[in-house]
């Protein structure tokens, strides 16, 4: 079933594990280089694969282009799967329970980053088979909130925003993308007033004679 909507935040959606919720794109396509930037917040002790976001895997061959997801019930982690294994995923990283948290994910064609809110100097690295991705072989849709394959490991929680792009972003590029987004999760913007969502405007009064 599909994710519930909350305006909480300027909006998000919340996932249920055991209502098996979970959204689709077909149309993500293969990425050969990515960075991939999430808001998220985990409701309690998460079943290891539950995915954030990853690419469905078909059978056996194919290979999953990308995987950010949970491992050891508390920790974010993440991988590419080529040549039917994983090689290194970048090592895990601890997020608070009931905690808004910034999950940035980079792959530049060898290497995998992985890190949390504003800690870019402190990435957790990871190296993927060496094998090229094959797009024949790359399931091009995107599953949110659920795990790679048919296992029923979905994630219990909410999501809020989801960035995507087809390249590696600067470290100058990522923060600023933190920067202008954690006021909604933060408690550091007004999120009912205009000047919560617009800036704040001034307004002056002039007698003229």
């Amino acid at each position: 079933s599909s994710p519930t909507f909350s305006p909480d935040n300027l909006g998000q959606f919340i996932f249920t594990r055991t209502s098996s919720t979970c959204a689709f794109t077909s149309a993500f396509g293969m990425q050969t280089v990515y960075t991939a930037q999430v808001w998220v917040k985990r409701d309690g002790t998460q079943n290891d694969y539950a995915g954030i976001i990853s690419t469905p895997w078909q059978t056996f061959g194919y290979q999953i282009n990308i995987s950010l997801h949970w491992i050891s019930g508390t920790n974010v982690e993440a991988g590419v799967y080529k040549n039917n294994a994983w090689g290194t995923f970048a090592s895990s990283i601890f997020v608070p329970d009931k905690t808004w948290t910034f999950v940035t994910l980079t792959f530049d064609g060898t290497n995998l980053s992985l890190f949390t809110n504003d800690t870019i100097t402190n990435k957790n690295s990871g190296t993927p088979n060496s094998l090229a991705l094959d797009s024949s072989v790359v399931n091009p849709g995107l599953f949110i909130g659920k795990r790679f394959d048919g296992n029923a490991d979905y994630f219990n929680g909410s999501i809020a925003s989801i960035r995507v792009y087809n390249r590696v972003l600067s470290d100058t590029e990522i923060l600023q993308n933190y920067n202008a987004t954690k006021g909604r999760f933060l408690l550091t913007q007004n999120k009912t007033a205009p000047s919560g969502k617009y800036g704040t405007s001034v307004n002056e009064t002039y007698t003229v004679t």
